[in-house]
């Protein structure tokens, strides 16, 4: 189990920002990991779409008070959860789901 990841780190890279994910969807047990405290911006400079500054996935992962700016496309994405609906969301956009 990974108690901390990626705490208080600056991202300026120009292609992707910081993604975590883990746990066990089947058994629901918890990764336990965090994204916190971090400054991400200009991932996109060399790749203007689906170059997240945060990406989340899996069981038991979160962000947590991070600073998110100068974006092209996503700023944060986060896998689906199994069992989770988004009904009538982004209805007005056509590249964008919820």
């Amino acid at each position: 189990m990974c108690l901390a990841s990626h705490i208080g780190i600056k991202i300026d890279n120009g292609k992707g920002g910081i993604a975590i994910t883990g746990g066990d969807r089947a058994t629901l047990t918890s990764a336990g990991q965090y994204i916190e405290n971090n400054e991400v911006h200009h991932v996109d400079r060399l790749k203007k779409t689906y170059n997240d500054l945060i990406s989340i996935g899996g069981v038991g992962t979160k962000g947590l008070f991070n600073e998110m700016y100068n974006a092209a496309h996503e700023a944060m994405t986060f896998d689906k959860p199994p069992y989770t609906k988004y009904p009538h969301l982004a209805e007005y956009l056509t590249d964008e789901p919820a």
